[in-house]
């Protein structure tokens, strides 16, 4: 890829909705190479179902996440 090309995103908004609006919204990360540095999947088979154990990255975005939203009342 040519490194002076800047890339058009597709926009993923819905044009008539109103986002200020109250609601839930989904959050994406995406890490580079999609690696996965977040999280691990643990089996837990006493439960009969799967865990995620956050990683250091995993911490440090959780924490974050907390501290925006003390910063942000509204978010």
């Amino acid at each position: 890829m040519n490194n002076n090309k800047i890339l058009k995103r597709k926009n993923l908004r819905i044009p008539e909705y109103n986002y200020s609006n109250d609601g839930f919204y989904f959050i994406t990360i995406c890490t580079k190479g999609r690696k996965c540095i977040l999280f691990k999947i643990i089996n837990d088979e006493q439960d009969n179902f799967n865990k995620l154990e956050l990683l250091s990255y995993g911490k440090i975005v959780e924490y974050n996440l907390i501290k925006t939203n003390k910063i942000y009342k509204d978010l």
